[in-house]
């Protein structure tokens, strides 16, 4: 079996939480309140397992061996792009993290925040991954 697939497999299911997500945000639009267990399990697992552990891979691994290759410079902008995109979704986990602290502690003008930072994040990550997939999965 080829090392992407793991990649494959984790996306599977980092998809599957950010689905989750949304369904969460869809509460939350619904009865204007928020789950803050639900979101920290959430952002805990985006924290741990999909920016260390999976991208960890991804950049450690797959990004460095696509690098040694003779790619087109189209995939070279793409690598920076995805490598981008992860410091963003890091950048606006941690800003979920705090607007549901401060929700959590009685702030309820961060319920705004919060579902508009969770509408990004489930926005960027599918588009992420298919970005990725497209580009990439058939040159390893």
């Amino acid at each position: 079996m080829l090392p992407i697939i793991h990649l494959m497999f984790e996306h599977r299911l980092i998809e599957r939480v950010i689905n989750l997500v949304e369904e969460e945000l869809r509460n939350m639009n619904e009865t204007h309140t928020v789950n803050s267990k639900f979101i920290d399990s959430c952002t805990d697992f985006l924290k741990y397992y999909s920016a260390r552990c999976h991208e960890g891979k991804e950049v450690g691994f797959l990004f460095r061996d696509l690098s040694k290759k003779d790619l087109l410079v189209e995939h070279y902008r793409i690598m920076q792009e995805l490598i981008a995109e992860h410091l963003y979704m890091r950048k606006t986990i941690n800003s979920i993290v705090k607007a549901n602290e401060d929700y959590e502690l009685g702030n309820l003008g961060s319920l705004i925040e919060l579902m508009k930072l969770i509408e990004d994040l489930i926005t960027i990550y599918p588009r992420h991954i298919e970005k990725r997939r497209s580009n990439f999965s058939n040159l390893l």
